[in-house]
């Protein structure tokens, strides 16, 4: 207990998903986002992902070490937060696909899971979201793509591909009805 008056640190021990085991040093004050951003600095997983859970309990980031009377060389448990959820993509011939995406994942990535889904080649995707065209080199996250949103996919595809078959049938009504 004299160790926690005078704040003076000790160490704990955080067991990965992995199975790794990792050694910090924390202070009874420290909030547990610091101790968060220690087990970023020794195991590169992003703060955000983290959850930590000790003694069965999830641990908050606003409270201290204290707060969870965590003691020197005690177990602490990190699990990763899967930031992976499932978005839309409205074709251009009308027909929704749903695929998982990541918020760190690329534009390209998304085209590639498009393609295995749909069959369009990714160089043919032009994909389109909150009024934006989605560049391949940047991330879900760069164009603030949520959670069950719908992506629309134009295809430089020839019309007769990419109308929709009401239309389609409409067009060629028309067309009909010019030449006679």
């Amino acid at each position: 207990m004299i160790s926690r008056v005078f704040s003076q640190s000790f160490q704990v021990f955080v067991k990965t998903c992995t199975g790794k085991t990792i050694t910090i040093d924390v202070e009874g004050s420290e909030t547990i986002e610091s101790v968060k951003e220690k087990i970023n600095a020794k195991d590169g997983t992003p703060v955000e992902r983290q959850r930590v859970i000790y003694a069965g309990k999830l641990l908050r980031n606003d409270l201290t070490v204290d707060d969870f009377d965590i003691k020197r060389e005690c177990n602490i448990q990190m699990l990763i937060f899967s930031q992976s959820f499932q978005v839309f993509v409205k074709t251009c011939t009308g027909k929704t696909i749903t695929i998982d995406v990541d918020r760190s994942e690329t534009i390209e990535s998304v085209k590639e899971k498009i393609n295995a889904k749909d069959g369009t080649p990714v160089q043919r995707q032009k994909l389109r979201y909150a009024g934006k065209f989605l560049r391949n080199d940047l991330t879900v996250d760069d164009f603030d793509i949520k959670r069950e949103c719908t992506i629309q996919m134009l295809s430089p595809l020839p019309p007769s591909e990419c109308v929709l078959p009401k239309v389609r049938k409409c067009v060629c009504m028309i067309a009909e009805l010019i030449k006679a």
